[in-house]
């Protein structure tokens, strides 16, 4: 089922579907999120429940202005559950945890590794979350070995703290991933997860999408 962006009706949301939200410029997607449970006669900017990485990983609420779906069987839902679930209680295990050490925007995941060589937890941006999610229930989204790379300009858009003059030293700090000796970086941008969607559910499943540059918006 393609992405659609909601105008005048409403939609239909289904579990574990793609929630994204608009920032300040038109059609640019600044967040994402998985629907937390199903709900019918969505209209544009409607507050619904959702599972996101705010951060952290955690259950909330966003508005709705774009919906992507693949129409998942029941095993599909499970697993995404399970994965859910597993990193809802990372989080609480972790709950002392400064939740900006528990994001990361470059690579779109990362594991962070205790003494003994354990995984602790993992850190995610809000992309990340939703593509790590349904690759659980073995749907590639998107290509993430192939992202293009974006300017700090634009993708301060998303991530308004990128353009703050305090970003690089809190990108040191918490080790979020963008290199400051560049100036273009491979994010993983929410607008990208929702282009993954717009296709029919069997070229969803069958090949992940390759994202190009003006994909941060959607439609382009």
């Amino acid at each position: 089922m393609p992405a659609l962006r909601l105008g005048s009706g409403t939609i239909d949301v289904a579990l574990h579907d793609a929630i994204g939200k608009d920032g300040s410029e038109q059609r640019y997607i600044v967040h994402l999120g998985l629907a937390s449970e199903a709900v019918s006669g969505v209209l544009p900017k409607q507050e619904v429940r959702v599972h996101h990485v705010a951060p952290p990983a955690e259950e909330g609420s966003m508005a709705v202005d774009v919906v992507g779906s693949a129409e998942l069987t029941f095993e599909d839902a499970m697993m995404i559950q399970d994965f859910l679930n597993r990193h809802l209680l990372e989080v609480q295990a972790e709950a002392m945890r400064d939740r900006y050490s528990r994001y990361v925007l470059c690579p779109h995941m990362a594991r962070v590794f205790g003494d003994d060589g354990e995984v602790i937890y993992v850190r995610f941006n809000c992309a990340g979350f939703v593509v790590e999610a349904y690759k659980e229930a073995g749907i590639v989204l998107v290509n993430t070995d192939a992202l293009p790379r974006i300017e700090r300009a634009r993708l301060a858009v998303a991530y308004g703290i990128v353009g703050s003059p305090r970003f690089d030293k809190l990108n040191r700090r918490y080790c979020w991933g963008l290199d400051d000796r560049e100036d273009r970086w491979p994010v993983l941008m929410p607008g990208y997860v929702l282009h993954a969607f717009d296709r029919t559910c069997e070229e969803i499943r069958s090949a992940p999408y390759r994202p190009q540059l003006g994909d941060e918006l959607f439609p382009r």
